[in-house]
């Protein structure tokens, strides 16, 4: 699926529940040391998260827009829609 905005606070989640069911681990005599690690881990995935996308917005590869974050493929998209709807209203007024 492409996403073509979202905001931070999105991606970190899909992320950790990703993460979450590829990693769960069902070993009860450590239950309490995993339940322990995933508030860090969460926590860390999100500062990750938001340092690729600031980096990403940096270089611009994304866009910010208030709390959304716009892929340079949709503002692509959006100019050369802009471009065409130009190009056809000089060809009915002339």
């Amino acid at each position: 699926m492409e996403l073509k905005s979202t905001t931070y606070k999105d991606v970190a989640q899909r992320l950790i529940q990703d993460l979450g069911q590829d990693g769960q681990l069902l070993d009860l005599d450590n239950a309490q040391i995993l339940i322990e690690l995933v508030p860090k881990d969460e926590q860390n995935i999100k500062r990750r998260v938001y340092d690729a996308l600031n980096v990403m917005i940096a270089s611009k590869v994304l866009k910010k827009e208030g709390k959304k974050v716009i892929s340079d493929r949709q503002r692509k998209t959006k100019a050369r829609i802009n471009e065409t709807d130009y190009q056809n209203e000089e060809l009915v007024t002339n």
